[in-house]
Protein backbone atom coordinates (compact mmCIF):
# COMPACT_ATOMS: atom_id res chain seq x y z
CA UNK A 1 0.00 0.00 0.00
CA UNK A 2 2.68 2.62 0.96
CA UNK A 3 4.61 1.64 -2.07
CA UNK A 4 1.59 2.59 -4.19
CA UNK A 5 1.05 5.49 -2.93
CA UNK A 6 4.69 6.32 -3.32
CA UNK A 7 4.30 5.61 -7.02
CA UNK A 8 1.50 7.48 -7.55
CA UNK A 9 3.18 10.73 -5.53
CA UNK A 10 6.24 10.14 -7.89
CA UNK A 11 4.66 9.48 -11.17
CA UNK A 12 1.98 12.53 -10.45
CA UNK A 13 5.02 15.11 -9.79
CA UNK A 14 6.84 13.83 -13.13
CA UNK A 15 3.88 14.85 -14.85
CA UNK A 16 3.23 17.91 -13.40
CA UNK A 17 6.87 18.78 -14.22
CA UNK A 18 6.25 17.61 -17.34
CA UNK A 19 3.47 19.47 -18.03
CA UNK A 20 4.60 22.58 -16.87
CA UNK A 21 7.94 22.51 -19.17
CA UNK A 22 6.10 22.35 -21.77
CA UNK A 23 4.28 25.34 -21.59
CA UNK A 24 6.97 27.57 -21.42
CA UNK A 25 8.75 28.78 -25.17
CA UNK A 26 12.49 29.26 -24.35
CA UNK A 27 12.76 31.09 -27.28
CA UNK A 28 10.56 33.63 -27.21
CA UNK A 29 9.75 36.59 -24.52
CA UNK A 30 5.58 35.99 -24.28
CA UNK A 31 5.44 39.36 -22.02
CA UNK A 32 3.87 42.40 -24.33
CA UNK A 33 4.72 45.23 -22.63
CA UNK A 34 2.84 47.78 -25.40
CA UNK A 35 0.03 45.64 -25.04
CA UNK A 36 -0.15 45.83 -20.87
CA UNK A 37 0.52 50.15 -21.36
CA UNK A 38 -2.70 49.84 -23.54
CA UNK A 39 -4.71 47.55 -20.83
CA UNK A 40 -3.83 50.13 -18.34
CA UNK A 41 -5.01 53.28 -20.14
CA UNK A 42 -8.09 51.65 -21.21
CA UNK A 43 -8.87 50.58 -17.86
CA UNK A 44 -7.52 52.75 -15.62
CA UNK A 45 -10.37 55.27 -13.89
CA UNK A 46 -8.44 58.26 -13.77
CA UNK A 47 -7.69 59.82 -16.81
CA UNK A 48 -5.11 63.11 -17.20
CA UNK A 49 -2.95 63.08 -14.02
CA UNK A 50 -0.43 65.84 -13.26
CA UNK A 51 2.70 63.97 -13.18
CA UNK A 52 4.01 66.89 -11.04
CA UNK A 53 1.44 67.01 -8.31
CA UNK A 54 2.23 66.66 -4.55
CA UNK A 55 -0.07 64.27 -3.36
CA UNK A 56 0.70 64.92 0.41
CA UNK A 57 -2.28 65.50 2.19
CA UNK A 58 -0.92 65.94 5.32
CA UNK A 59 2.00 67.86 6.70
CA UNK A 60 3.90 68.34 10.41
CA UNK A 61 3.55 72.29 11.69
CA UNK A 62 5.52 73.39 15.12
CA UNK A 63 3.33 75.26 16.90
CA UNK A 64 4.76 78.14 19.74
CA UNK A 65 2.22 79.28 22.44
CA UNK A 66 2.74 81.81 24.92
CA UNK A 67 0.27 83.24 27.43
CA UNK A 68 0.50 87.19 29.01
CA UNK A 69 -2.03 85.62 31.99
CA UNK A 70 -1.83 85.24 36.16
CA UNK A 71 1.64 84.73 37.21
CA UNK A 72 2.24 81.00 38.94
CA UNK A 73 -1.40 79.58 37.01
CA UNK A 74 -1.28 77.04 34.66
CA UNK A 75 -3.14 77.05 31.43
CA UNK A 76 -4.19 74.16 29.01
CA UNK A 77 -4.02 75.25 26.13
CA UNK A 78 -5.35 73.26 22.87
CA UNK A 79 -5.03 73.57 18.97
CA UNK A 80 -8.44 73.05 16.86
CA UNK A 81 -8.56 72.82 13.00
CA UNK A 82 -12.15 74.71 13.19
CA UNK A 83 -13.66 77.17 15.85
CA UNK A 84 -14.39 75.19 19.28
CA UNK A 85 -16.74 78.09 20.19
CA UNK A 86 -19.40 78.01 17.14
CA UNK A 87 -22.40 76.52 17.35
CA UNK A 88 -22.97 73.21 15.24
CA UNK A 89 -18.58 73.43 15.39
CA UNK A 90 -17.08 69.57 14.38
CA UNK A 91 -13.19 71.55 15.18
CA UNK A 92 -10.77 68.35 15.92
CA UNK A 93 -8.10 68.68 18.48
CA UNK A 94 -4.87 68.86 17.15
CA UNK A 95 -2.58 69.31 20.06
CA UNK A 96 -2.53 70.38 23.64
CA UNK A 97 -0.40 70.70 26.61
CA UNK A 98 -0.12 73.02 29.43
CA UNK A 99 1.83 76.59 29.51
CA UNK A 100 2.00 79.82 31.96
CA UNK A 101 3.30 83.29 32.66
CA UNK A 102 6.98 81.66 32.61
CA UNK A 103 6.92 78.97 30.00
CA UNK A 104 6.11 78.81 26.10
CA UNK A 105 4.42 75.50 24.50
CA UNK A 106 6.23 73.92 21.57
CA UNK A 107 4.18 71.16 20.20
CA UNK A 108 4.51 69.42 16.70
CA UNK A 109 1.04 68.28 15.30
CA UNK A 110 0.09 66.95 12.07
CA UNK A 111 -2.34 68.78 10.04
CA UNK A 112 -4.12 68.66 6.77
CA UNK A 113 -1.97 70.56 4.41
CA UNK A 114 -4.99 72.82 3.16
CA UNK A 115 -5.40 73.89 6.47
CA UNK A 116 -4.30 77.64 6.69
CA UNK A 117 -5.32 78.81 10.15
CA UNK A 118 -6.17 76.97 13.58
CA UNK A 119 -7.53 78.03 16.86
CA UNK A 120 -5.67 77.85 20.22
CA UNK A 121 -7.73 78.20 23.38
CA UNK A 122 -6.75 79.01 26.19
CA UNK A 123 -8.33 77.55 29.09
CA UNK A 124 -8.18 78.90 32.57
CA UNK A 125 -9.15 77.02 36.22
CA UNK A 126 -12.73 78.03 35.83
CA UNK A 127 -13.11 76.37 32.15
CA UNK A 128 -13.19 79.40 30.29
CA UNK A 129 -11.85 79.70 26.86
CA UNK A 130 -10.26 82.66 25.21
CA UNK A 131 -9.68 81.40 21.48
CA UNK A 132 -7.47 82.91 18.91
CA UNK A 133 -6.77 82.33 15.31
CA UNK A 134 -3.41 81.77 14.14
CA UNK A 135 -2.30 81.62 10.70
CA UNK A 136 -0.07 78.57 9.72
CA UNK A 137 2.90 80.37 8.26
CA UNK A 138 6.16 78.09 6.63
CA UNK A 139 4.88 75.17 8.93
CA UNK A 140 4.83 77.26 12.40
CA UNK A 141 2.02 78.40 14.31
CA UNK A 142 2.51 81.29 16.82
CA UNK A 143 0.29 82.60 19.28
CA UNK A 144 0.46 84.55 22.41
CA UNK A 145 -2.62 84.86 24.71
CA UNK A 146 -3.58 87.37 26.33
CA UNK A 147 -2.09 90.34 24.44
CA UNK A 148 -4.44 93.28 23.71
CA UNK A 149 -3.66 93.47 20.24
CA UNK A 150 -5.85 90.62 19.30
CA UNK A 151 -9.73 90.31 18.75
CA UNK A 152 -10.67 87.69 21.43
CA UNK A 153 -13.33 85.55 21.09
CA UNK A 154 -14.57 84.47 24.86
CA UNK A 155 -17.11 82.02 26.14
CA UNK A 156 -17.50 80.03 29.50
CA UNK A 157 -18.05 76.45 29.11
CA UNK A 158 -20.88 76.72 30.52
CA UNK A 159 -22.18 76.67 27.61
CA UNK A 160 -21.80 72.92 25.52
CA UNK A 161 -19.23 73.36 23.38
CA UNK A 162 -18.33 69.72 21.49
CA UNK A 163 -15.37 68.44 19.50
CA UNK A 164 -14.08 64.93 18.37
CA UNK A 165 -10.22 64.24 18.81
CA UNK A 166 -8.27 63.67 15.79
Amino acid sequence: MKQNIAKVFTFSLLASSISFISCVDNEKNLFDADQLKQIYEETFPVKNIDLDGDWTVSRSVIACVSVNGDQGVDYKIQIFDADPLSPGSTAKLLAEGTVNQSTTLNVVMDCATALDKVFVARIDEHKRYLVQPAAIENGTVTAHLGDAHYIWIYRSTTSHVEYREC
